[in-house]
């Protein structure tokens, strides 16, 4: 079965940074579909502010709001504001999946693999798993001062 693409929203520089547009100096109008695509509509909603986009009050997660709110000091307080925020993008996800998506597109669950904290950043390797029973592991760089 044919899939759908999206627009690439996500483009690695040749330092190794991400950065999130639809173009730049050298791509536009790339696309992704299967595993990829699944992570990219995952990482945006788990980084899109819930409440944030006016005509979708209830899209989006609460993730960053508690990093920012000084709520994450270790660990421990990183898997359970992943927990939390997985309550809310489970569901958003299976509720944009269509019954012709191929199956490395449909949403099972994520999965942190591994954290590493510093006192201005935090890293996370998340796995996502797909219908198709493969996963997808990208590495989530998050800029943050950790109380």
């Amino acid at each position: 079965m044919a899939s759908l693409q999206d627009i690439k929203a996500f483009h690695v520089l040749p330092d190794g940074q991400v950065t999130q547009s639809l173009a730049d100096e050298t791509t536009s109008g790339e696309v992704v579909d299967g595993a990829t695509k699944l992570a990219q509509k995952f990482f945006i909603l788990l980084l899109t502010r819930k409440g944030s986009v006016p005509y979708l009050p209830n899209q989006g997660t609460n993730f960053l709001n508690r990093f920012s709110s000084g709520m994450i000091s270790n660990e421990a307080d990183l898997f359970v504001n992943f927990a939390a925020a997985m309550v809310d993008l489970g569901p958003q996800l299976r509720n944009e999946q269509t019954l012709n998506d191929p199956p490395d597109e449909k949403y099972v669950r994520a999965v942190v693999e591994q954290i590493f904290i510093s006192p201005d950043q935090v890293e996370m390797r998340i796995r996502i798993d797909s219908e198709e029973g493969t996963g997808i592991t990208i590495l989530l760089p998050l800029k943050f001062q950790v109380r």
